[in-house]
């Protein structure tokens, strides 16, 4: 019996590494740098509270001019493929990351711009009082041939603060809040909300790389079925 085991065993082995790895045909060094940084920084500070990992964060990712978080990446491909397939799978990929946005008519070319607020980046809940922030954000896609340029912006939060006797909010430039404004209120709130945002924004391009290199290499169906 254990034979029988042992050698179904190896015969799934044996086909599971007779199955190629999807090309990786989009790529983009910078990101790749960025994200492996992201992940340095996370192993060292994560055990150390939001504070601390927020103000890392802060020093190796720096602001925009605009005292946005902001990052851009040009996604470059080793193999042909023109700004109208470009257009489609990206239009494709927004209908599945952002299931409530309106794609464009497959047929034009042009810039695509997503706006959207992601919720809940941090919350903290007291016996009295209760606060959670979201963070608005904007991912726009260029294209060239063979390349496109994704940026995602997160320019400002939409804060929520409640307790038995009144209900507040706010939408404060993230540059505003801690860790840049460091006797801010809310500072552990505020170092999950930058540190989830910043999270969320490089998991976008982390998103669009990995559904391009899954879907770029196969065809555009034909219209000659019949």
């Amino acid at each position: 019996m254990k034979r029988i085991f042992y050698a179904a065993l190896l015969a799934v082995a044996s086909l599971l590494a007779g199955i190629p790895a999807a090309a990786q045909h989009f790529t983009c060094a910078q990101y790749e740098t960025d994200a492996k940084r992201w992940q340095d920084i996370e192993q060292l500070f994560k055990r150390q509270g939001w504070s601390q990992w927020a103000l890392a964060v802060k020093d190796a990712f720096p602001l925009n001019n605009d005292r946005s978080i902001q990052y851009r990446y040009v996604l470059s491909s080793d193999v042909p493929c023109s700004q109208k397939r470009l257009t489609e799978l990206v239009q494709k990929w927004i209908t599945l990351e952002h299931p409530n946005v309106l794609p464009l008519p497959a047929d034009q070319t042009v810039d695509l711009k997503v706006q959207t607020l992601w919720d809940n980046v941090a919350h903290s809940y007291r016996v009295f009082s209760a606060a959670y922030v979201s963070a608005k954000s904007e991912t726009f896609v260029e294209f060239k041939e063979n390349r496109l340029r994704i940026t995602v912006t997160v320019s400002r939060y939409v804060m929520g603060a409640a307790n038995p006797f009144q209900v507040n909010s706010d939408t404060p430039l993230v540059g505003d809040c801690y860790p840049f404004d460091l006797n801010g209120k809310w500072k552990n709130v505020m170092a999950m909300a930058y540190i989830n945002s910043n999270q969320k924004a490089l998991d976008q391009v982390a998103s669009l790389l990995n559904y391009l290199n899954r879907h770029a290499a196969a065809p555009a169906k034909s219209d000659k079925d019949w």
